[in-house]
């Protein structure tokens, strides 16, 4: 049966003239009590177009009536096993029935009938009273006898008034006032409607239901069946449906505020409509806009993912397509890049892709189509000899060229061919120590530091002085092409300055891109020679110190050289600031000055920056005390004589303490040092260049004032030269030896460590294995294996330096470097903790949170104990072994305490 809209539009926006509005509409019949439910709205209709309404003090049911009113529509509520029904327009109930035609009542009431109802097959018998509901002409009242009454659901519905209020994300159903609603048929080729199809109105019904799709800004919009997949086309006076993309769809308006479309196809030359009279296709084309078979209402029925249709309407719409130019060097992808072109427009490599065409050609094939599509560039070198910067070699010599010209020298410092006269020149690249230094071959010189030349500033120098030259930089911009820098800037040949070459430009632009040319063999014995003799002195050197030495008092040498440097170099420079600085009035002789300076060199105490690996103490240099483990209330540093205690592991990033297996840490809001077990953070060391180092983490440098060590401050750096005593530390290598460890047993106890170790006097190990819920106990002999946890026993409490079995250091070192032991470690919840409790040793199962256990223990992991007896335990005890004492079999239900474990 078709739905009917009412008249009545209630939960609309007045604003605008066309806007989203929420409508009753009269649903489907109710054929059964089963589809009647309380509170629901329903309308009562005599015959076809005449619905009983309430009319004043009565109830009426216009000959004449086409519609339904808000007075039409009433709510039923369950009153037992009868009904009570209102008008929800006016508040008033159903009052009861009485008498015959004359004289009988059918009025509302302020108080409520109980009424009764049956179905005689779709048609319902309403009674109250005893008596029936009848009609005498257009007025009810009550009968004995009844008329054929239909009872019809009333439904709220979205309702469509506006172009804007499509959606592509939507679908919808449309309906006609007169002929039904639009319904795939026809084998799912054409549009029918619901009334020739002779199937009932439902917006539930996919093949009911319909999208409006536009693509972009077009404001052009396609019909789309949602059932079949399918656009919606005009195929002579009829609609068809296809795969392809269908005819346009043009909304015209309507007069009519309950259907207020016209849907046509082809821009409006006709309308699509339900015919009355045709078939065997229904929906054709009619051009009266105010015939009751084109007038439509449109509702938003459900949600729809359009896009599989609008990757149709993309291609059809869209003028361009996505290119992706690939450009390739051989197999490999060098780089890409995605532009959106015409459709069968030229292939044309962008700019961006086209770089360095002095040195390459890109040669592009494929063509650009109707879709997105990807052009293959092929990238080949012009320049022979180009190399990787792996294959640089000291016994080569090379030439560097840009786009702008290569370089050469004119003795004195860089030019380049640009705009000159100038040649390229042979250049060596040095690596030394995994430094490299440029060397030009024709003056036997290195490359220095830029300097002014003739008013022009920054032109790189050649020289023989080390000390002004910083190592060079070669960084890949692509495969074959090179950035070649000095300190924070690169070499670059000026476009402007001819034959001026400068290296205070930090873009990779044209005039520092190079690529590298092998031109020729190259010796480089004398450019190594003179690295060595710059980087690492000989003794020899310290003779021409000796008329700097002369008026240096030999104890003040001995301070220099001795305390505050371990190389040679180091004691170099300080004997000639020295000289600087001080005028002792005894002086010495020549001899004396540089035996003094030998022998102190000879006994300096060599501690070289920390490398990653070494275990160190630290102390601060106004004090001979140690930064210790954290305070155990608060977790910052304390200082210590004990260097047990002190002993701290370095990484290469960060420091731990073996003590306690926690990291250094700072804490940047409040400036504090202090120990965490995870989180660990950086830290930097870095020389004073006085023996003496400066420890940071991020910008707080740990700080000693005596009094504390559980602080950092943010010092610029003249202030560690002032102020050394504060920022400074003095850094000591640990030994580590098994004495740093314990193996305790106190009667009962757990032990586990990363290497085999010797079982002490008066301790029995045993090894577990579970035995249907319990734990059978094997006792070891003479050495506990590595990595194997075992119960220990003692008759007396027994604390033991720990004795590996065999020689082995860096098994020892493990312990303290592994992420097993040497720290405190949480357990997790299902696993088995030893402890005793009650007089009662067992394995008791850890139920809450807050367990932790000591470093070199172990406990019953969650995946150990499998056995179905087992798992619902919180108790597991030992087995007697042979007899013996140390088997325990009472069974205990509890669960582990919150203790250390043992």
């Amino acid at each position: 049966m078709k739905k009917i809209t009412l008249l009545l539009v209630t939960l609309f926006s007045t604003m605008g003239i066309w806007a989203m509005k929420t409508n009753l509409v009269v649903g489907s019949q109710i054929t059964s009590a089963a589809g009647i439910v309380d509170g629901g709205k329903y309308v009562v209709r005599v015959k076809a177009g005449s619905y009983i309404t309430e009319d004043g003090s009565r109830y009426a049911a216009p000959l004449a009536q086409n519609t339904v009113t808000e007075k039409a529509i009433f709510t039923f509520h369950a009153n037992g096993d009868t009904w009570n029904i209102k008008c929800e327009a006016t508040g008033k109930y159903w009052g009861a029935l009485t008498g015959s035609a004359t004289t009988g009542t059918f009025a509302p009431a302020s108080e409520a009938a109980n009424w009764t109802f049956t179905f005689d097959g779709n048609n319902i018998v309403f009674t109250s009273g005893g008596y029936h509901i009848n009609r005498s002409s257009e007025v009810m009242h009550g009968w004995n006898t009844t008329i054929a009454l239909q009872i019809y659901i009333v439904e709220e519905v979205n309702i469509v008034t506006a172009i804007d209020d499509f959606s592509n994300n939507k679908a919808y159903y449309v309906t006609t006032a007169e002929r039904g609603a639009w319904f795939v048929a026809d084998g799912g080729n054409a549009i029918t409607s619901t009334t020739k199809a002779g199937v009932a109105s439902s917006m539930s019904d996919n093949k009911q239901q319909f999208a409006f799709l536009t693509y972009g800004t077009t404001g052009i919009y396609h019909l789309y069946s949602i059932s079949e997949g399918k656009f919606v086309s005009k195929s002579g006076s009829y609609t068809t449906l296809t795969s392809e993309l269908g005819n346009n769809v043009t909304l015209l308006s309507t007069t009519n505020a309950n259907y207020p479309f016209v849907v046509a196809l082809n821009d409006g030359e006709n309308q699509m409509g339900v015919s009355n009279g045709y078939n065997p296709a229904v929906i054709t084309f009619w051009n009266d806009l105010a015939d009751g078979g084109n007038q439509v209402q449109i509702r938003e029925v459900d949600d729809f993912d359009p896009s599989v249709p609008m990757a149709i309407l993309e291609a059809a719409y869209s003028t361009t397509v996505t290119v992706k130019y690939e450009v390739y060097d051989g197999e490999d992808l060098v780089e890409s890049l995605n532009v959106v072109q015409d459709k069968n427009s030229e292939v044309n490599v962008p700019a961006a892709l086209r770089k360095n065409t002095w040195i390459f050609d890109y040669t592009p094939s494929g063509t650009i189509g109707e879709t997105d599509c990807t052009i293959k560039v092929v990238r080949t070198c012009k320049q022979s000899g180009v190399i990787l910067s792996s294959d640089l070699s000291n016994n080569k010599a090379y030439i560097l060229t840009t786009e702008r010209g290569s370089l050469g020298s004119n003795s004195t410092q860089m030019v380049s061919t640009y705009g000159t006269s100038y040649t390229a020149g042979n250049f060596a690249i040095i690596n030394y120590e995994d430094n490299y230094y440029l060397y030009s071959v024709a003056d036997s010189k290195f490359v220095g530091n830029p300097v002014t030349v003739d008013n022009v500033a920054n032109q790189p120098a050649l020289t023989d002085d080390l000390s002004q030259v910083t190592p060079l930089t070669i960084e890949v911009i692509t495969q074959r092409l090179y950035f070649l820098g000095m300190g924070n800037n690169g070499i670059n040949v000026s476009n402007y300055q001819s034959g001026i070459v400068v290296n205070s430009w930090t873009t990779r632009d044209g005039g520092n891109q190079y690529i590298i040319r092998e031109a020729a063999d190259f010796d480089p014995t004398a450019a190594l020679t003179a690295l060595e003799n710059y980087f690492h002195p000989s003794f020899a050197d310290l003779t021409a110190l000796n008329a700097a030495l002369e008026n240096l008092n030999e104890k003040t040498i001995g301070d220099k050289l001795g305390q505050y440097h371990e190389t040679a170099e180091g004691a170099v420079a300080a004997a000639r600031q020295a000289a600087g600085q001080f005028d002792e009035t005894t002086p010495v002789s020549e001899q004396a000055a540089v035996d003094a300076a030998t022998d102190a060199l000879n006994n300096a105490v060599a501690i070289n920056m920390p490398t990653a690996g070494q275990y160190l103490l630290i102390k601060g240099s106004s004090n001979t005390a140690y930064i210790g483990n954290g305070n155990a209330s608060n977790g910052k540093y304390s200082r210590t004589s004990n260097a047990d205690e002190a002993i701290v592991y370095f990484d290469g990033t960060t420091l731990r303490n073996i003590s306690t297996g926690k990291y250094f840490a700072v804490s940047k809001d409040s400036w504090n040092w202090s120990e965490t077990k995870e989180g660990a953070q950086t830290v930097v060391f870095s020389s004073l260049q006085t023996g003496k180092y400066t420890i940071q983490c991020g910008n707080i440098y740990l700080y000693d004032d005596d009094n504390s060590v559980d602080r950092g401050q943010s010092l610029p750096a003249t202030t560690h030269t002032q102020y050394p005593r504060y920022t400074s530390w003095v850094l000591e290598t640990a030994e580590l030896s098994a004495a740093n460890m314990k193996i305790t047993a106190a009667q009962w106890g757990t032990f586990w460590a990363p290497f085999a170790v010797e079982i002490p006097e008066g301790v029995k190990a045993y090894t577990g294995e579970m035995r249907d819920g319990w734990i059978k106990m094997t006792e070891v002999e003479d050495v506990i294996p590595a990595r194997t946890g075992v119960v220990v026993t003692s008759e007396e409490p027994v604390e033991a330096d720990l004795v590996p079995a065999v020689s082995d250091t860096e098994a020892i070192k493990s312990c303290y470097t592994g992420n097993t032991t040497g720290a405190i470690m949480n357990i997790a919840q299902g696993a088995y903790l030893l402890q005793k409790q009650e007089e009662q040793v067992g394995w008791y199962k850890v139920t809450g949170e807050g367990f932790t256990l000591a470093p070199n223990r172990c406990y019953l992991a969650v995946g150990t104990v499998t056995e179905a007896k087992a798992e619902s335990r919180t108790f597991i005890g030992f087995e007697p072994v042979d007899g013996d004492a140390t088997g325990i079999s009472t069974i205990a239900s509890q669960a582990a305490t919150k203790a250390d474990g043992k």
